[in-house]
């Protein structure tokens, strides 16, 4: 049953990004890399629809939401980073794909544009594996760096996490657990 709900839930957000996408590329009237109007996503419109489904299922009040949403946006960010979540698995699944850069399109959703930091250095090390001339102890040194700024993000989700919980009711906690935020 966990299984058919995590394949539903990952499908939810695929489709959620793949509108967000198709949009930025309306709007910007080229590919998912930019085109003719530069930059930047409507971030306000992949967030709200990321997270409108929570609002919905899990019923929470304007009062609430209000507290919550931005707590919530911030676990989402997190997970994304650590593989961890639906935006976190849909970035795991998408590595070596080609299409869609779903790094960039989750940095532009999650931090304005910028790449996030787990992921660019995610990048940084495949780019060094894949060149067979990279000296190993710059595979090694970055390696290093990567698990360090991966600890310090995994430390970042499970702080974000127990601010979000210590706002939640116990249903509510219960549905965020169900739903894949908390843990």
């Amino acid at each position: 049953m966990k299984r058919i709900v995590g394949l539903i839930r990952s499908g939810a957000v695929v489709g959620v990004m793949a509108l967000g996408a198709a949009g930025f590329a309306q709007n910007y009237g080229g590919g998912y890399g930019g085109g003719a109007g530069g930059g930047a996503i409507n971030t306000d419109r992949i967030r709200q629809a990321l997270l409108a489904r929570v609002q919905n299922q899990v019923e929470f009040t304007d009062e609430e939401w209000s507290v919550v949403e931005p707590k919530l946006w911030k676990v989402v960010g997190l997970q994304a980073q650590t593989g961890q979540g639906t935006l976190g698995q849909l970035v795991s699944r998408a590595r070596g794909g080609g299409g869609l850069d779903v790094n960039s399109l989750i940095s532009q959703a999650l931090n304005n544009g910028n790449p996030l930091p787990v992921l660019q250095l995610q990048q940084e090390l495949q780019d060094l594996v894949d060149d067979p001339n990279t000296p190993l102890n710059l595979i090694e040194a970055k390696l290093q760096q990567y698990r360090a700024v991966m600890a310090q993000a995994k430390a970042q989700l499970e702080a974000a996490q127990e601010d979000l919980q210590s706002v939640l009711t116990l249903r509510q906690e219960e549905a965020l657990l169900e739903l894949g935020y908390l843990e």
